[in-house]
């Protein structure tokens, strides 16, 4: 065959494509209406939707917070100044908006002022849709289209592409590659992964639309009204998939199950999860919803008994990063062992013997789980190293843990004696290794008695090189009815001053929640990244295989959201609908 014939076949089977989908779209444009909500025109058994209402409301708190031109400064330094990919993104906007007598963020404001939905639908089909103030902008864009596809469309290279452009009454519909799809109906632009579903979209419906679908129709008032983003997570379908199924049954770790088993019961017995975010300023209000329930039988160790109960308020320490205050009864985590781990590792049953050492042969259930008041606080902070001894080249920040006990007296002295044995262990292993281990000495702060555990200086020459082990200082204290395990004899005296600010009465807790926790300094948290620059980026190279630019400027976007977080609030209920998350972000 020659290359002319070839290329005529081409040309026939470009028009055929045109004519299968001028039938696909003919006649159907009149049903599409403009003012139709997505939810209206989309089909049902989404897996997962994403809608943003109010898109002129976060475009104003980002640019109001200078966000875009932040992440533009945060691009890797390698790049020359101003020549970012960010950069090159806004300036394309620029452009784009020029024709429309904008800039880029007029240009966004005008594409996406009615609303953005973003949704995925089983068999790896996923779209997103933009809907514009006004069908103006639209017609802009089509005619911008219309001039690119017709520069190559007609090529058989653009036709073996699978590129095509199709006119319809009201609208228009094309591809560059033939792989992602694309369609302009009245204010609408959509974008597709799947021909097939971008006919599915075009096609008049009566029946089968998405805010007709009980499942989402549940989720979508348990989300709330009013609200400036919204999401939907089919979780019924979600379930049905094994990694999915094998994530939200098996318990993990025990951390992990000690910290999450309650929520993952709840999702993995859910038909769906709802998320309504807020705009209040500059502040981000978000409730989660799941309408499963977690097993009282596995999960009773993280649920209050009754509303009367649950995590104490958080604790306030100088240079706090963060905080949280959790429900967790040891007691009967550790009785549902057999539950929640029904295949025993040789690990779990080796911390068992340790702690079987520890604790001197003591019953673990009822003479040592037992004595822990399921509140427990944890509080972070930034640390200020003492300039007699130096500063690490690695930085990290103290974290402390404090349990309220039953009969102080007594069991302070059981859980000392079991924390010096722990450490014993620690300084025999690094004695082996040919490292320094840990020295014990004791102190008072405010009367109160404490041990702590410090490595020596001695020998060390670069005092403000030091390494990371210079970071720990562990110390245990006991004040009142409180056991402090702390990572620095510091922190330990910061905790002995919040608990004296309690005036020895136990802090009132949040109805409902079982997990509290706040993050009370995102700039804080930034600088500690900052000062741990190069450490971060060379794990992150080796980690992930990310190239030193990509690690780099990953690490400069962090740094940027988080220099922009105030402070966050965010709890965990269980409810008798099911749980319930709520955050608030504040931003600055």
């Amino acid at each position: 065959m020659s290359r002319a014939q070839k290329s005529n076949r081409t040309r026939k089977c470009a028009s055929l494509a045109f004519g299968i989908l001028s039938i696909a779209l003919g006649g159907v444009a009149a049903a599409l209406q403009a003012a139709q909500p997505a939810e209206q025109w989309l089909p049902q058994d989404a897996v997962l939707v994403v809608h943003i209402a109010q898109p002129a409301a976060l475009l104003d708190l980002a640019a109001d917070l200078k966000v875009p031109e932040a992440i533009a400064a945060s691009q890797s330094p390698q790049k020359q100044p101003g020549n970012s990919d960010w950069q090159n993104l806004l300036r394309f906007g620029d452009a784009l908006g020029a024709k429309l007598g904008t800039d880029w963020k007029g240009l966004l404001r005008k594409l996406t002022g009615a609303g953005i939905t973003y949704a995925v639908y089983p068999r790896d089909t996923n779209l997103v849709m933009f809907d514009a103030q006004d069908i103006g902008a639209m017609e802009q864009v089509r005619q911008l289209v219309q001039s690119i596809i017709s520069q190559q469309g007609g090529t058989p290279e653009a036709s073996k592409r699978g590129a095509f452009y199709r006119e319809f009454p009201g609208g228009a519909a094309w591809s560059f590659d033939g792989k992602q799809h694309f369609a302009i109906a009245g204010n609408r632009l959509v974008m597709c992964n799947r021909l097939e579903m971008l006919k599915l979209l075009l096609q008049p419906r009566q029946q089968g639309a998405l805010a007709s679908w009980p499942l989402y129709a549940q989720a979508r008032k348990a989300a709330g009204e009013g609200t400036a983003a919204w999401v939907f997570v089919n979780m019924a379908m979600l379930n049905q998939a094994p990694p999915v199924r094998q994530a939200l049954t098996q318990a993990g770790s025990p951390l992990e199950a000690l910290l999450g088993a309650a929520v993952k019961q709840s999702l993995g017995q859910s038909n769906w999860v709802a998320v309504g975010v807020r705009v209040a300023g500059r502040s981000l209000l978000l409730r989660a919803v799941a309408d499963g329930k977690a097993d009282l039988r596995a999960a009773a160790f993280a649920l209050p008994p009754d509303a009367g109960q649950g995590p104490l308020s958080n604790l306030v320490v100088p240079r706090q990063l963060a905080a949280a205050s959790v429900w967790r009864d040891l007691h009967k985590f550790y009785l549902a062992k057999d539950a929640l781990f029904p295949g025993k590792t040789s690990g779990g049953i080796l911390l068992e013997n340790f702690m079987e050492i520890f604790f001197t042969g003591r019953d673990l259930a009822e003479e040592v789980f037992a004595r822990f008041n399921p509140a427990v606080r944890l509080v972070v902070a930034g640390q200020e190293y003492d300039a007699a001894v130096g500063t690490p080249l690695e930085q990290y920040p103290a974290a402390a843990l404090v349990f309220r006990v039953d009969r102080p007296d007594d069991f302070g002295e059981v859980f000392e004696e079991a924390w010096q044995k722990a450490i014993g262990i620690v300084n025999f292993t690094r004695g082996q290794q040919a490292q320094r281990g840990l020295i014990f000495d004791k102190s008072v702060h405010r009367g109160v008695p404490f041990t702590y555990c410090y490595f020596s200086a001695h020998g060390e020459k670069a005092r403000e090189r030091l390494p990371a082990r210079f970071n720990l200082r562990p110390a245990l204290a006991r004040f009142g009815p409180y056991l402090i395990l702390s990572s620095t004899d510091a922190l330990a005296k910061d905790v002995i001053d919040a608990l004296s600010r309690e005036e020895g009465r136990a802090p009132p807790a949040p109805a409902g929640a079982h997990t509290l926790l706040e993050i009370t300094n995102g700039s804080g948290i930034a600088a500690l990244l900052n000062a741990n620059r190069s450490a971060l980026v060379r794990q992150s190279v080796v980690g992930s295989g990310a190239s030193p630019q990509q690690a780099e400027a990953q690490l400069g976007l962090n740094m940027v959201l988080l220099q922009h977080l105030d402070r966050v609030r965010f709890s965990v209920s269980a409810t008798p609908e099911g749980h319930r998350a709520e955050a608030e972000l504040h931003l600055r």
